[in-house]
Formats: structure tokens, C-alpha cells, sequence
């Protein structure tokens, strides 16, 4: 038996965090933020001092089609992104695991 899916994507919506100039923190069970950009330039990413991650950072533009992509083989615990200017969507998580960001992130834009 087999079966045939239509999915409509007209009425879109993507859940996202409003980029804000104040240190914001966030916390998902599954590892992965969604981050409006609000209007500013710069995103500034950390976590907590007992954290560390592997940055994997998307830039999405409204269409959702990837602009650019920061990933790295390097634990770090905070990292400052220029935001393209066609960016519509920021996507943060981890490169290898979930449980780096098990303590939440902290995000802050900056212009």
C-alpha cells in the first residue's frame, strides 16, 4: 500500500526568541534555539561558566534558504556573529550533542 503526503507551507510560522540588547537567558530540552534578529548586527552566544559547546550557528533568510553557516571543532563557551543582513533567522545548537546547552544559553544582540 502506498500513500501520497501534500504538506501546505503558505501560512508558515517558525517559533522564534526576539533578539533583544539585554542578555537574555534560554533554555530548550532539545538543544536547539530559534533567534529572531531583530534588527541588530551583531548576536553575542554564551553559556553558563560550567558549559562548554561546539558552535553550529545557521543564518536563514525569510525563505528559510541557508545564507551562511558557523560550525566548529572547538569547545568554546561564548562567541560573537556578525548577522548578515538578509538574515531573517538565527539557528544555535551544538555540533556534536544537546547536553553541552543542558544549562541553557545566554543570547544578547548588539548593533
Amino acid at each position: 500500500e502506498n500513500f501520497t503526503y501534500f504538506f501546505n507551507c503558505e501560512d508558515r510560522y517558525l517559533t522564534t526568541y526576539q533578539l533583544s540588547e539585554k542578555l537574555k537567558k534560554l533554555i530548550k530540552a532539545n538543544g536547539v534555539y530559534f533567534i529572531s534578529p531583530n534588527g541588530f548586527s551583531k548576536i553575542e552566544i554564551k553559556t553558563s561558566k560550567l558549559d562548554f559547546w561546539y558552535p553550529y550557528v545557521v543564518f536563514y533568510d525569510e525563505n528559510l534558504n541557508i545564507i551562511s553557516i558557523t560550525e566548529m571543532d572547538v569547545a568554546v563557551n561564548s562567541l560573537l556573529l556578525d548577522i548578515p543582513e538578509e538574515c531573517a533567522y538565527i539557528k544555535i545548537t551544538d555540533n556534536f550533542t544537546k547536553e553541552n546547552f543542558k544549562r541553557g544559553i545566554l543570547v544578547k544582540g548588539i548593533k
